[in-house]
């Protein structure tokens, strides 16, 4: 992850899908010095984060979980239906 993050200057993460959350493990770099969301340890829904989407993009089952359990608004630019997700 530091060596990806030293060739992209861009922050690095890793996380897992945890049912409909994502769980971030591991993070390297900053973004710009600011306040990233995605504290390590934690969980976010995975409709609402980059990493989340693309994690739901590989794993129908994953996907339908989540569309099941209700997508969940945490900003404005939340997805909040199944059909945009």
């Amino acid at each position: 992850m530091e060596a990806l993050f030293e060739a992209t200057r861009r922050l690095t993460q890793l996380g897992v899908l945890l049912r409909t959350d994502v769980l971030y493990l591991a993070r390297a770099g900053s973004q710009g010095g600011q306040w990233v969301a995605s504290p390590v340890a934690g969980r976010i829904p995975a409709s609402c984060t980059a990493m989340g989407k693309a994690l739901l993009a590989h794993s129908a089952v994953a996907l339908n979980e989540t569309i099941r359990a209700g997508l969940v608004r945490k900003t404005r630019l939340s997805i909040t239906s199944p059909g945009v997700l």
